[in-house]
């Protein structure tokens, strides 16, 4: 039977373990339960295997155990796959217990995380996830994990601690840019949200900096930039900093941003920047410039209006 497992003919083992198993000698009734839920559990049996698991459980030992690892986690898969979340937590948490090795341990742990999060349990996800950075901060699952409970955090409000998570990933050298990069957005997203718009400002300008901070950046890396500086000057309009907006505006009018689909109206945002601003001259000489640039722009007509507006009040003004 163990050879038939160890090559994965589980029905074949299954059929063994079947005709032996009136002459299993007591000693022998345990070694013999674990081959029979790891046969099952092959052939993807979780109802029936879970039931034969738990005549079983209490027995697990409190140390590693390479059969006993070997069984618990095939189980808690199976689990895992059929969305048995609640007994297949149950199974990796005594999977934990007998792990051979410290990987082993990190991979049970983000597993009990993974489960505790599709049932429902945010509460206990946050608290495993905790547990996990302060448990396995060396493995490279830890910044994925630090993420993870980032996003908990933002979902139940606490929007400043998961700023200060994201802001760890993005400050890793380890990591590679994109992720950086996604976490520097994150991070000023907070910001934005808990209305820090100086904070979100200068974070969103650090995710524009990393997404072309290379030796030659691509398009896509570009239209990353891009839709950095965008959101930036957006935080900026609603801390009401419009000469901050203006230059995060401006930025998008670089020769790079051409063509990027983030700095496509960032003329006219510019324009209503200075025309906010009372800088009736410039508000007119930008939407000019939109409407020659932007022939067909669904912000055509606006623009075209807001241009009237903005020469008959310059005009005014000069009076």
């Amino acid at each position: 039977a163990r050879a038939y497992l160890a090559r994965g003919e589980f029905t074949q083992a299954e059929q063994i373990l079947s005709s032996i198993a009136a002459r299993v000698p007591q000693n022998d009734q345990l070694e013999f339960a674990l081959l029979q839920v790891i046969a099952r559990t092959g052939q993807g049996q979780f109802a029936e295997v879970y039931a034969l698991f738990q005549k079983i459980e209490s027995r697990c030992p409190d140390g590693p155990d390479a059969d006993w690892w070997k069984m618990l986690w095939e189980l808690a898969e199976l689990g895992f796959a059929r969305q048995s979340f609640i007994e297949a937590e149950k199974v990796y948490s005594l999977a934990l217990r007998v792990a051979l090795n410290h990987a082993d341990q990190s991979r049970c742990s983000i597993r009990i995380a993974d489960c505790q999060i599709k049932s429902g349990r945010i509460a206990q996800a946050r608290n495993t996830l905790e547990n996990f950075r302060r448990d396995f901060s060396d493995r490279p699952e830890y910044y994925a994990m630090t993420i993870k409970l980032a996003e908990l955090l933002l979902d139940s409000g606490a929007t400043m601690k998961a700023a200060e998570l994201f802001g760890e990933v993005a400050k890793s050298a380890q990591q590679p840019a994109g992720i950086r990069y996604d976490a520097y957005i994150r991070q000023a997203g907070c910001f934005d949200q808990d209305g820090q718009y100086l904070e979100a400002i200068a974070t969103y300008s650090k995710a524009a900096a990393l997404a072309v901070d290379t030796a030659a950046p691509t398009p896509a890396d570009w239209t990353r930039a891009a839709a950095a500086w965008r959101w930036a000057a957006q935080a900026a309009v609603n801390a009401k900093d419009l000469p901050q907006a203006i230059e995060a505006y401006r930025k998008l009018l670089d020769e790079q941003f051409k063509g990027c689909p983030p700095a496509r109206t960032a003329r006219f945002e510019l324009a209503k920047c200075y025309f906010e601003l009372g800088k009736y001259s410039e508000a007119e000489k930008e939407f000019t410039q939109f409407v020659t640039e932007k022939p067909e722009d669904e912000l055509l007509w606006e623009a075209k209006l807001k241009n009237g507006i903005a020469r008959r009040l310059q005009a005014k003004s000069v009076e």
